[in-house]
């Protein structure tokens, strides 16, 4: 396993409810529950964390971004940060080269621990591929300039261009990795069978890999750095305007999209942890944790990243018809297992609005030392219940609408 559930922050957007403005330096509930997260890597939105001085030079003001990167590495061991070239700024290739120079040697400036990874998302012009790759080159050289050791790919904010992907891919000077968008839908209401249809599909991902393979960039790591289960936005706004990511659906939306990308890509991020619109903290005389956040959270927790005593390895799983009354078919429920020293971990998210039962299984073993459950289905309170279940490798589990869960199967004692 690669792959951890990880967030971007930025700045609270015109019209968020109840966010302050910079949340990631300025609340300390905030930094607890990134804190408790446990992303593997944060990634910083600069281009609302810079503030533009003048145009004409161009100069920027970039304590709020050191500021957030310093306070980001307290929380993790890794940031990650975005140099998005907002469209109001006005800036050609030298002025974008001026921001990301200033803002490396900026967040960078007395840190020990400095920042590595920078992204590129330098979209321009709608429909000019070729503008936006010359823009990413510009930046890219100027990256390896100041540190050959900077790890720099893009070009997260075109990344819904299929034009612009095969331009990057061919005419790039260099891509450390490739970082893309994906939201289960890009406007509207499409019905939640059809989020989690793409959720499931990954299409536009997996042609993405598909052409990521195939060129001389085959090596490059993926990175998925926006995420959610819907990308539409209110008129003239950011902000979100499908209120499901703030609702029990987004959970097991959630589990059941990190268990088909993590069969994709390398790391994985929630778009917006900044705004509680987009469905992950919410705002108001507490720090408050959407579904969303619970299922991230049991997912960095029981299918952890890395090898060895720290990580999980992925294991085969099969998902077949039931029978009966509320018995889950091969699309009801996600499924996802690995093995970690301590246990052998199931996730299961049902993907739809009933009661679904489901019953699961592992080989090998005709008794367990234990086995437990950690659920989240309760859409009043938000939160996860513990259940201890019978010492069987064999499990009946009745799963709520939209609930997730992780059976965990503990082995015996070996006998030496």
């Amino acid at each position: 396993m690669r792959t951890s559930a990880n967030i971007s922050v930025g700045a609270a957007l015109p019209g968020a409810s109840g966010a302050p403005n910079f949340p990631l330096t300025g609340n300390a509930q905030f930094q607890k529950a990134v804190k408790t997260l446990a992303p593997r890597l944060i990634r910083l939105d600069a281009s609302t964390l810079v503030e533009l001085l003048d145009s004409s030079r161009p100069a920027f003001d970039f304590s709020r971004v050191s500021a957030s990167v310093r306070q980001a590495l307290k929380l993790i061991a890794v940031t990650f940060v975005s140099l998005g070239n907002d469209p109001l700024w006005g800036l050609d290739e030298r002025g974008y080269a001026l921001f990301v120079a200033g803002a490396a040697r900026a967040v960078n400036a007395g840190n020990p621990r400095p920042a590595r990874l920078f992204e590129l998302a330098t979209a321009t012009a709608p429909g000019d591929d070729g503008l936006a790759v010359a823009f990413y080159n510009r930046g890219y050289a100027t990256l390896k300039a100041i540190n050959k050791k900077y790890r720099v790919g893009g070009i997260g904010a075109s990344s819904g261009r299929p034009g612009t992907l095969r331009l990057l891919l061919s005419r790039a000077r260099g891509l450390d990795f490739l970082s893309l968008q994906f939201f289960g839908a890009g406007s509207g209401q499409p019905a939640a069978t059809a989020l989690f249809a793409a959720a499931r599909d990954l299409q536009t991902l997996r042609v993405a890999a598909g052409a990521l393979d195939k060129s001389r960039f085959r090596n490059a790591p993926l990175y998925v750095t926006q995420s959610n289960l819907n990308a539409a936005r209110d008129d003239g706004t950011l902000i979100a305007s499908d209120n499901r990511t703030t609702q029990s659906v987004s959970a097991a939306w959630w589990a059941t999209y990190l268990s088909s990308v993590s069969r994709l890509a390398d790391q994985v991020f929630h778009n917006d942890a900044a705004n509680p619109e987009w469905g992950l903290l919410s705002f108001g005389q507490e720090v408050g944790a959407y579904p969303a956040y619970y299922s991230m959270w049991m997912w960095n927790t029981f299918f952890p990243a890395g090898t060895g005593t720290k990580g999980s390895e992925r294991v085969l799983t099969t998902v077949a018809r039931g029978t009966g009354a509320g018995a889950a078919g091969p699309s009801d429920v996600a499924a996802f297992a690995v093995n970690t020293p301590t246990a052998h971990n199931l996730l299961l998210a049902n993907t739809r609005d009933a009661d679904t039962t489901v019953r699961v299984s592992i080989r090998g073993f005709p008794v367990l030392r234990a086995a437990y459950m950690h659920v989240l289905d309760d859409r009043t309170k938000n939160v996860q219940r513990f259940v201890r279940l019978p010492k069987s490798p064999f499990q009946t589990i009745t799963l709520r609408p939209y609930s997730v869960a992780v059976i965990q199967f503990v082995e015996p004692p070996r006998k030496r």
